[in-house]
């Protein structure tokens, strides 16, 4: 989610772009972009062979390439055992506090960018002999997933009518910002409405497509905590509907969950209407890429 202009909180973020679909404008999304999130985009050393006390340096560059803003970016170096003087360029790298901003295809603007930088050195290695080291990037970071639900509702004397007359009713369809975790949703269609109040399931699905671990957002150690590994928070909204049920969290067992939410509301009007369904899956991701350095002894 963007800072400044967005909050959590709200029922259809407003980002600064929208998206077209079946004729229509949904607000609080950005069009869908090539990316899932934050990527990393570089991770190599200035040189790959190198020999005992020499220095190397290290560098990573990550891309917001996802629909929302990344928050509490994080970046870990690791597996460089034995080397020494290990030093980071920005200490905002490793403090956890840094934002990136998503792209925007209605100012032309691409996601934000953040490069790091580490520089250690080599470890003593006998003459004759070498290592290779694999030092690993991890970069961590809290994000959503967000769809977009539109599924009519009308008395069944309406649609009796308009079956009657031939006419056709809206079809049901989703609009889903680009995230590393997707979001899938159906209710029955149409939602038939009475004077009194009807419920209705709401079947979710939330996929763990980019390859990363996921987490309940909570800090920094938040994806080593059991707790809160492979879990996802979920929230469930809509201006004409009411939640009845649903679980604030879910869990992610095989890059999967699933689960039946029950909404419920009062019919406003007899006639057709468009409902809205906002779901959210708030959690942190963290994804790592390693890189080669070889140490020759002399």
């Amino acid at each position: 989610m963007s800072g400044g202009s967005i909050r959590s909180g709200m029922l259809l973020l407003l980002f600064l772009a929208t998206v077209t679909t079946s004729g229509c404008v949904i607000p609080g999304l950005n069009p869908p972009l090539s990316g899932q999130g934050i990527v990393i985009s570089g991770w190599k050393p200035d040189f790959s062979r190198v020999y005992p006390n020499e220095d190397v340096t290290l560098y990573s560059n990550v891309k917001n390439v996802g629909s929302f803003q990344a928050r509490n970016v994080y970046f870990q170096l690791t597996d460089l055992d034995g080397w020494s003087n290990v030093k980071v360029s920005d200490r905002d790298c490793e403090s956890g506090n840094i934002e990136l901003l998503a792209p925007n295809l209605q100012y032309g603007t691409e996601g934000e960018e953040k490069m790091c930088s580490w520089t250690a050195t080599s470890p003593e290695i006998e003459a004759g002999l070498h290592m290779v080291y694999t030092p690993k990037i991890t970069v961590c970071y809290d994000y959503v997933g967000r769809t977009v639900l539109r599924t009519p509702s009308i008395s069944r004397y309406e649609l009796k009518r308009l079956q009657d007359s031939g006419s056709g009713l809206p079809s049901q369809s989703t609009i889903s910002g680009d995230s590393p975790v997707s979001i899938s949703a159906s209710t029955p269609s149409p939602i038939i409405v009475t004077e009194t109040q009807v419920t209705f399931p709401v079947k979710i699905s939330v996929d763990n497509g980019g390859g990363g671990m996921l987490c309940l957002p909570g800090g920094q150690k938040s994806c080593i905590d059991s707790e809160k590994m492979n879990k996802v928070g979920l929230e469930i909204k809509s201006t004409t509907a009411s939640v009845v049920e649903c679980p604030a969290e879910l869990l992610i067992w095989s890059n999967r969950g699933e689960v039946t939410c029950d909404m419920s509301m009062h019919s406003r009007t007899p006639n057709l209407v468009q409902n809205e369904i906002e779901i959210t899956a708030r959690y942190r991701y963290c994804v790592d890429a390693s890189t080669n350095v070889e140490v020759h002894g002399r």
